[in-house]
């Protein structure tokens, strides 16, 4: 734990300017012997120069202890086509707290849902959910599938298998999944042989040694005995699209083996194999992690929904946890015995090892943790019916694990639940989670060791993450809860410039957290931190999901409090000052003279632990509520993410990425038109207006320019093929000039074929129409035999 502060700073400035410990009574004793002015202010006349969240904790006044009503909120969304609930923890009610601020930037709505059709239609988006019922699908049908799709891919889909094995296991799931299994799995129900069954004949026999002339399959498949089993292909096919997700935009010396077939249908495979096991009546371990892994494939690894995937993935989540409890998984394998009641030597052999159902019940412990937090629904999982966190060691890492996990349970508890909360409660928990924060300094993540385990590594920032998104819903709850104390008491000087100085700190934590989020992104984003400089490499698809949720909250966030300040409009002044009780804070003044980094904000954030003041923390506060310093941090962004093709690939982090566009060029506007403003000849409803045609113009030209650049590259491919077929020399070379028009034959086009599909194909020409069929159709009309 960071360590406790043994000073108390809150004194009148009579005693702060002596150095004489206050007893903070009004007049204090001290000044009654002095004959001196008792008064509490600061610099700027107002409040405490410093309030910290440990003595205040501490601190025995009864108004502490007052629980507040008005705090806890809850919103429903509805319309037509569904209704979504928001609970207290949501970070949504930053706007919906702010009617006017909402009002102003709810005409942009209409801007996104442009590009998200626009995305859509350049990408094969899939939807899929289960179904209420099992589908009594042919097997025919499935099997001819599996044959057509897996048995020509035998060697690429064991290369995935093995990776996951030695790569993602451990990153994603803690190791619980068994390959051990897995692997035993793929070998009984593939076999290579030098033949193949007859496709058309595919699930009619067992018979392996079938082959005719011509087979192209590599491996044959044998039919499971009953419909069950087929989610034991369902997982190994989720594992292996799941790998197909982290290694598409990088699989360079990887693997040995490519796709003959499009990975993009593995994924609708598993659906229907998963169907077709009927897994809500047969329920089995291998049904449960396939859709836990289809889960992760389908909206957090990768993402075609749109933003906010824990609204469109809870269902899913609750059916996995659902298959838990059915199965016994979160009861505790060391006091539960196990009975097999038929093949028991099979059974042996399926089942998850006691060690890997602890591990994988911890995986969804947190899973639903987080779920809770970010929505606001209620905890799936009680300790009262369920086995907790286990441990695998007392090391620092399982340590954390279980301490981050029993916080954002506690936080859940305490802010979603309907129990009654006080300022006391609120600010106990945001120590909490400054003090775990504090046990994971950024430079664990910047500087690299030799002995570190990477993954653990990864995981461990990814729940800092999540904890400092926490921070300023709390500090927004804590200042809602100090304005219904001010409407509840008449508090005395002492009491009033406490809550106001408490006030200021909630609003300085909002602002720094905020903006330490996006700087510890960045470094991830940028290649600089300890997981590598990869592009599109796993480490960035681990965080791309949680990427993509830090640049939606924390640029609105910003532009929420930015925008008061630079425009000075009255509504939107007022409705800061209703909320946070302070009217222009921070003061006009010295900003942060240099530089911000990661490093100043962290000891900005942690100043109570670090027994230092909140002058830098004000500082930083003045610099960031400036516009220059949002739009060179969003442009930086920006420019880093648009050069990876996971954040592109993906609807969520795209739509992330098009909101930083809006944000810059809102900020841009509002400075461009400050002077309009300032003489009121133009109103904020103007300005919005102004910006959203120059963000529609932004967009639309960003899409003329990607057609007009996919046009070029077609009209130049199409130019570099009639060279050739007319037999042209000036892309091939001079020894390829002589040859004969009937040596040009399909030979000469399969290797001329493979020769340019060794080639690195743009993204724009990946979404021709070129293909090598038709490569090859075009050569054999040019070049008969």
């Amino acid at each position: 734990m960071p360590p406790r502060r043994k000073r108390k700073l809150l004194a009148c400035t009579e005693c702060r300017r002596r150095k004489l410990k206050c007893d903070r009574d009004n007049p204090c004793i001290h000044c009654i012997k002095s004959g001196s002015k008792c008064e509490y202010k600061s610099r700027d006349g107002t409040s405490f120069e410093d309030v910290h969240l440990t003595d205040l904790i501490d601190d025995e006044s009864k108004f502490f202890d007052i629980h507040l009503k008005t705090v806890k909120r809850s919103f429903i969304a509805s319309k037509p086509s569904r209704t979504l609930f928001l609970g207290h923890s949501s970070w949504l009610w930053f706007v919906l707290s702010r009617p006017y601020f909402r009002k102003l930037i709810s005409g942009l709505d209409g801007t996104i849902h442009q590009e998200k059709f626009a995305w859509l239609s350049t990408h094969q988006a899939k939807k899929y959910s289960l179904a209420a019922t099992d589908y009594n699908l042919n097997p025919d049908e499935i099997n001819k599938l599996i044959q057509s799709l897996i048995c020509p891919d035998y060697y690429a889909f064991q290369e995935r298998l093995v990776y996951f094995q030695n790569h993602l296991n451990g990153l994603l799931f803690g190791d619980s999944f068994p390959m051990g299994i897995v692997h035993s799995l793929f070998l009984s129900y593939f076999v290579v042989g030098t033949g193949g069954p007859d496709p058309n004949n595919v699930g009619g026999s067992n018979d392996v040694n079938v082959s005719y002339p011509g087979n192209p399959y590599i491996a044959n498949f044998i039919a499971p005995e009953k419909p069950y089993f087929y989610a034991d292909i369902s997982l190994i096919t989720a594992l292996v699209y799941l790998v197909h997700i982290f290694t598409r935009y990088n699989d360079e010396g990887k693997f040995h083996h490519q796709f003959s077939v499009s990975p993009d249908e593995f994924d609708s495979l598993s659906f229907k194999l998963l169907e077709a096991s009927q897994f809500r009546r047969k329920k089995t371990q291998q049904a449960l992690l396939s859709l836990i892994v289809l889960r992760a494939s389908l909206f957090v690894y990768d993402n075609s929904e749109g933003a906010r995937e824990e609204f469109k993935s809870y269902p899913m989540f609750q059916s996995c946890l659902d298959l838990c409890y059915q199965m016994g998984l979160h009861s505790d394998p060391d006091i539960t015995d196990v009975y097999m009641f038929k093949h028991k030597l099979v059974m042996k052999t399926r089942l998850m090892s006691p060690s890997e159902v602890k591990e994988l019940w911890n995986y969804m412990q947190m899973q639903d943790a987080e779920y809770s937090v970010a929505i606001g629904t209620p905890l799936l999982v009680s300790y009262d019916f369920c086995s907790g966190f286990n441990k695998k060691s007392d090391f620092f890492y399982d340590n954390i694990r279980q301490q981050g996990l029993l916080l954002m349970r506690e936080l859940s508890l305490a802010v979603n639940s309907n129990r009654p909360i006080s300022l006391r409660d609120l600010l106990a928990l945001l120590n909490k989670v400054l003090g775990l924060c504090y046990q994971m300094p950024a430079r664990m993540f910047l500087r690299e060791s030799p002995t570190i385990d990477l993954d653990e590594l990864a995981n461990l920032c990814r729940l800092k993450l999540l904890l400092i998104q926490t921070i300023p819903w709390l500090c927004r709850m804590a200042m809602v809860g100090i304005s219904e104390i001010y409407s509840l008491l008449a508090p005395s000087t002492e009491t009033a410039n406490i809550l106001c100085g408490l006030c200021k700190e909630m609003y300085r934590q909002i602002l720094i957290s905020n903006a330490l989020s996006l700087y510890h992104i960045k470094p991830i984003c940028e290649g600089l931190s300890v997981f590598g400089p990869e592009k599109n490499g796993k480490y960035v698809i681990f965080f791309r999901g949680i990427i993509a949720g830090i640049l939606g909250q924390c640029f609105a966030l910003w532009f929420l409090f930015l925008l008061p300040r630079v425009t000075n409009n009255a509504e939107l002044l007022r409705e800061v000052q209703k909320e946070t009780m302070l009217h222009g804070y921070p003061p006009p003044g010295d900003e942060y003279p240099n530089r911000i980094d990661l490093f100043v904000l962290e000891a900005a954030l942690y100043h109570d632990f670090r027994n230092e003041d909140a002058e830098i923390s004000e500082q930083l506060c003045i610099k960031l509520l400036s516009s220059s310093e949002l739009m060179s941090v969003a442009s930086s962004f920006y420019d880093v993410l648009c050069q990876k093709e996971v954040m592109k690939s993906s609807l969520d982090s795209f739509l992330m990425l098009k909101s930083i566009l809006i944000w810059l060029y809102l900020v841009r506007t509002v400075e461009e038109c400050k002077g309009s403003l300032d003489k009121k000849n133009m109103t904020i409803p103007d300005v919005i207006k102004r910006a959203k045609v120059k963000v529609t113009e932004e967009f639309n030209r960003r899409r003329l320019e990607d057609v007009s650049e996919q046009n070029k590259l077609e009209d130049q491919l199409g130019s570099i093929f009639d060279s050739i077929f007319v037999d042209d020399n000036w892309i091939l070379g001079g020894s390829f000039g002589g040859a004969q028009t009937d040596t040009l034959n399909e030979t000469l086009g399969d290797s001329l074929v493979e020769a340019l599909s060794e080639q690195p194909v743009p993204e724009s020409l990946s979404k021709m129409k070129w293909g090598p069929k038709q490569m090859k159709k075009r050569m054999k009309r040019s070049y008969p035999s």
